[in-house]
């Protein structure tokens, strides 16, 4: 199933392997469930999808190889905050806060014009698309959407009103190992590449690993 049915008798969306899609068909037709077909061929649509997503842009022309016209490898938006972090060292600071199990860097941008950044009340952004950025590895939009706000902040005069009385700390990417196996291996893999007590069961689901309420005042 791709989506929740919210109400009776509302379409939903399924994805069925090549070989089961006979055995379907001839179970809806007897049933007399009407239906359409979507795509006929998924992998060939993730395939399109981007034709940038499985290599490392290096237009030396540009001051970062970052648009928001596709989607972008890792080090392209690791390369965008370090970029922002020595042009505009003033106003953003790149934090390390530590690493993935793969190894991989992790890191919080802050975006502050206080002359004492960190004293003022703060907005976080990270996660996955509800309510974070950057959780769940498949959901490209979601580290997209951070580097847009993050250029946003920092690239745009207009927007300077939005730092007059807060601090910003943004994590585009939470969750670096999956985003680049989804990339280079598995385009619809969720979770984290962490190893587990079951080994044919790689990873967790990144947002699935916080105590109940946790750090809340309700």
């Amino acid at each position: 199933m791709w989506n929740e049915r919210q109400i009776p008798d509302e379409p939903i969306d399924v994805l069925v392997p090549p070989q089961s899609r006979k055995k379907l068909n001839s179970k809806l037709a007897d049933r007399k469930i009407p239906y359409v077909v979507a795509h006929g061929d998924l992998q060939t649509v993730i395939d399109n999808q981007n034709t940038n997503t499985n290599k490392n842009t290096s237009d030396t022309k540009a001051a970062y190889n970052l648009d928001w016209t596709s989607y972008h490898r890792l080090s392209n938006i690791y390369a965008f905050l370090t970029y922002l972090n020595t042009t505009y060292p003033r106003l953003v600071q790149l934090i390390n806060i530590g690493s993935s199990y793969e190894k991989r860097p992790l890191y919080v941008i802050q975006i502050s014009s206080s002359p004492s950044p960190g004293t003022r009340p703060a907005i976080w952004i990270d996660g996955e698309p509800n309510c974070f950025l950057g959780f769940h590895a498949r959901e490209w939009i979601s580290p997209a959407v951070a580097t847009y706000i993050i250029q946003q902040l920092v690239e745009v005069p207009a927007n300077a009103k939005l730092l007059s009385n807060v601090d910003w700390y943004i994590m585009p990417v939470v969750n670096p190992d999956g985003y680049e196996y989804s990339h280079t291996r598995d385009r619809l893999w969720r979770k984290t590449r962490s190893m587990t007590s079951n080994p044919a069961c790689r990873g967790v689901d990144p947002n699935r690993n916080f105590g109940y309420k946790m750090n809340s005042d309700f």
